[in-house]
């Protein structure tokens, strides 16, 4: 991680924030090897069009694996007969970094103020 501290900045704070990615990441997350064949035009559009860090919703019944996850890598090469094949890496979503919504308001003329996160 390239952190880069503001001239004056106390060793205590740096600390603290080290710390708090320590504390953060000190339990490793669940990886997945998620492997897709572009055997259709709706499978090649996903391999082409995502990136690292976008949030997939993975479910797997046989595995009881129904979760969001974000990719961390991505491969991608030519098959046989000219069809892409990708490889995902993927880790599970912390708790932390999940959507949560806020209510921040309400009024009867234009109903609920909603702030995402």
């Amino acid at each position: 991680m390239n952190l880069t501290w503001a001239e004056g900045t106390e060793e205590d704070a740096m600390q603290t924030l080290c710390d708090h990615y320590l504390t953060k990441h000190e339990e490793p997350l669940p990886r997945l090897r998620v492997r897709i064949k572009g055997t259709t035009d709706t499978l090649q559009t996903q391999i082409f069009t995502r990136e690292i860090s976008d949030l997939l919703t993975i479910v797997q019944d046989n595995l009881d694996i129904n979760d969001d996850y974000y990719i961390d890598s991505i491969t991608i090469q030519d098959g046989p007969a000219d069809i892409p094949s990708c490889l995902w890496i993927v880790e599970k979503q912390r708790t932390e970094e999940a959507l949560t919504l806020f209510l921040i308001g309400t009024s009867e003329l234009d109903g609920p103020h909603v702030l995402g996160s």
